[in-house]
């Protein structure tokens, strides 16, 4: 993901906002650990969610960020602002429409005579029969035009949805690292501080140098898995599954067995059109 389109659609975005993206969130936070902002932004985004999602995830934030005020600040944010939304929602009322009374002109009746009522009512009568011809004719025409079509679409038989499956993804983490070459290109800025501070300290310039050198990548190539206390929904099972992410799907509803004993059948049955799609 681009940095600046990172920057523009999750760092200055509501809660609410963040909400449908927080399976992007958790899945950054899996491959970039040491990100504190994305922990803040995920924490964020289930408090978008509401209920008790982001309790699970505060301690966890509050440890990579400089104060926990700001996640009590968020937290109590988000629940004034469902408050707000509730009471609106409760205090709306929807007023029917009303017609508008057209005032008929009794004085302009009393004005008119007999003759001009016959006329009048004669003419309304044919416009009337003309009116009501044409639109029987258009009606016979749809209903020719409709027992033309649903003729042909008998002939050519029932229509087929082929709906694509995803299959098993493969995890490639990409760029976690960088090595040697690329960290040999770096150029310092020196009019911007923090270039200007690395560059007057030598050990800071030796170690962009060394850096590549004896790097251990065998363990990212290793697909992520849940951890025991992470938070999973039955949602975030289905986005998985949809992804292509079937393990992660199994093992999320495998903790939903045990969190929802009652519903143990369903998520069951779910587990196995994974299977059964994982393994065509």
């Amino acid at each position: 993901m681009d940095t600046s389109v990172f920057y523009k659609q999750y760092v200055n975005a509501a809660p609410q906002e963040l909400a449908p993206n927080g399976y992007v969130l958790q899945d950054l936070v899996r491959r970039y650990p040491w990100f504190s902002l994305g922990y803040l932004l995920l924490f964020k985004a289930l408090c978008g969610m509401g209920g008790d999602a982001s309790l699970s995830q505060s301690e966890k934030t509050a440890a990579y960020i400089y104060s926990r005020k700001k996640l009590y600040f968020i937290l109590q944010q988000t629940r004034k602002d469902f408050e707000t939304l509730a009471e609106e929602e409760f205090f709306t009322l929807d007023v029917p429409e009303q017609e508008p009374i057209l005032d008929t002109g009794a004085a302009a009746d009393k004005t008119l005579s007999a003759a001009a009522d016959k006329t009048l009512a004669a003419a309304a009568d044919k416009t009337l029969a003309a009116a009501a011809d044409k639109t029987l004719a258009a009606a016979a025409d749809k209903t020719q035009s409709r027992s033309i079509g649903t003729a042909s679409l008998s002939d050519a038989g029932p229509l087929e949805f082929v709906l694509d499956i995803p299959k098993n993804r493969t995890f490639y983490p990409g760029a976690d690292y960088f090595g040697k070459e690329q960290m040999a290109s770096v150029s310092l800025d020196v009019t911007t501080p923090i270039d200007r501070f690395i560059s007057e300290n030598p050990r800071f310039t030796q170690a962009l140098k060394r850096a590549g050198e004896n790097l251990d990548t065998s363990e990212q190539d290793a697909p992520p898995a849940l951890k025991d206390d992470e938070f999973v929904t039955e949602t975030l099972a289905k986005i998985y599954a949809a992804q292509g992410y079937h393990k992660l799907a199994i093992d999320c509803y495998a903790k939903l067995i045990l969190l929802y004993p009652e519903k143990s059948a369903y998520f069951a049955s779910l587990v196995e059109e994974i299977k059964q799609k994982s393994n065509n």
